[in-house]
């Protein structure tokens, strides 16, 4: 997967159920916070 491709509802397999995300979010490059390193879904 690419940075960007990460669906909007991010889908957890918790404790035997899938769960939906509610957020995802990006992770920046503190010294230089026009490069996005991650995508994370919470």
């Amino acid at each position: 997967m690419k940075l960007g491709e990460m669906q909007q509802n991010a889908r957890h397999y918790i404790n035997g159920r899938w769960e939906t995300g509610a957020t995802t979010g990006i992770s920046e490059n503190p010294s230089d916070t026009r490069e996005v390193v991650a995508e994370y879904a919470g």
